[in-house]
């Protein structure tokens, strides 16, 4: 899709920014670094200021293309662009645009504000990969008309409005009081209280919720939350982007979908899966829901495990059952299937391998209806084979 999206680019698009929220950043690059006159550059440092980055890449261009004159220069790459100072983006990019015809390619690990703010530079930019539905969002034009929250929960929990991450959050409590509300998707009041205060008193715990719930208002800058029959909700007026509920949804896609079908839901699903869910949250309501998901996740590797097995992909179903055993530690059902593929693909010591590490874990679940007898027999070939 993702090439597909390159191979199709407007040539009117004169910046491209490469999708920090993209895993396969780097391999697109390679299709931008082939081009003749191409010229990357890395952005040195921190907090570079326009002058330094023009220095840089003045002294790349001399390197890669034997020239420091703008005009020979077709396609620049620019990475780890949020290195550079606030505004530094928009004035290089002005700068560049108005000194040089070459498409320029921005890659960082966020956006930068004043890309999204600046109206002349987000209509001359285009967005790859494009695909909402795996929180691929094209900035410049689906926040135009509503205000786009994606919420990004396995892990250890982000948040970004209109491509802007919101990184303060006046302390805990609003942070976690957004997070559930956007997991519940609606909660009745007394849901609220008590998962939050319910040491307090109705009336007590009544002002400290709206005293919170509006300083997330203030924090986000726009109503978060409608009140309407007894529910609190997320606003229609956002454009709401949650992965644990793609991922939540993918994998039951997975669960009931034949084969051909359920592979590609199970494969994307686990592509979401960037860690546990809020990570470092320790609150009862985060871990239940942490281990609901976690063993979703679980499930998932084995159902996709399976069906590359049935497919004759053992190398590709073996590294699934690997993951799972991280995710399902002391599983011997797993560990089973983990001994049986690397005998299979003729790695004998990695099977015995598995076996010890299963011996050692505090976490073992019996014997799986032969794993110790499976241990043996490898053992047994090994030796037959190290005496012949």
């Amino acid at each position: 899709m993702a090439e597909r999206q390159l191979d199709d680019l407007d040539p009117r698009a004169r910046i491209v920014v490469m999708h920090p929220h993209y895993v396969q950043q780097r391999a697109l690059l390679l299709r931008f670094l082939e081009a003749p006159g191409a010229v990357y550059m890395r952005v040195q440092g921190t907090q570079v200021s326009v002058h330094e980055a023009r220095r840089q890449l003045e002294m790349e261009m001399l390197a890669q293309i034997g020239q420091r004159d703008l005009s020979h220069m077709h396609l620049l790459v620019l990475d780890e662009c949020d290195r550079l100072v606030n505004g530094a983006v928009r004035d290089l990019l002005g700068q560049l645009m108005r000194q040089s015809e070459a498409r320029i390619v921005l890659v960082g690990r966020e956006l930068r504000a004043e890309l999204l703010t600046d109206a002349a530079l987000l209509r001359s930019a285009v967005f790859v990969p494009q695909h909402p539905a795996a929180m691929l969002w094209d900035y410049g034009q689906s926040g135009a008309q509503q205000n786009v929250l994606e919420v990004r929960a396995l892990g250890a929990g982000q948040v970004i409005l209109n491509g802007r991450v919101i990184r303060d959050w006046d302390g805990a409590l609003p942070r976690s009081l957004f997070f559930f509300l956007v997991d519940r998707g609606m909660a009745t009041r007394t849901e609220i209280f008590d998962t939050f205060w319910p040491q307090l008193t109705t009336r007590e715990a009544t002002n400290v919720f709206h005293v919170t719930k509006r300083k997330v208002n203030e924090i986000l800058g726009l109503d978060f939350t409608v009140y309407s029959s007894g529910y609190y909700r997320i606003s229609s007026e956002l454009q709401l982007a949650y992965d644990a509920l793609i991922f939540t949804q993918l994998c039951q896609l997975g669960e009931i979908e034949e084969a051909a079908e359920a592979e590609p839901a199970l494969s994307k699903a686990l592509s979401m899966y960037h860690g546990h869910f809020l990570s470092g949250l320790d609150m009862p309501w985060a871990v239940e829901r942490r281990s609901e998901l976690r063993a979703s996740y679980g499930e998932s590797l084995l159902a996709l495990a399976a069906i590359k097995e049935s497919h004759g992909e053992p190398e590709a179903a073996l590294s699934l059952y690997v993951r799972a055993i991280a995710a399902s530690p002391g599983n011997a059902e797993i560990v089973l299937q983990v001994m049986r593929l690397y005998d299979h693909l003729g790695m004998p010591t990695d099977a015995l391998a598995a076996y010890e590490r299963y011996q050692r874990s505090e976490r073992r679940s019996g014997d799986a209806g032969g794993l110790s007898t499976l241990a043996a027999t490898i053992r047994t070939r090994v030796g037959e084979r190290v005496n012949n």
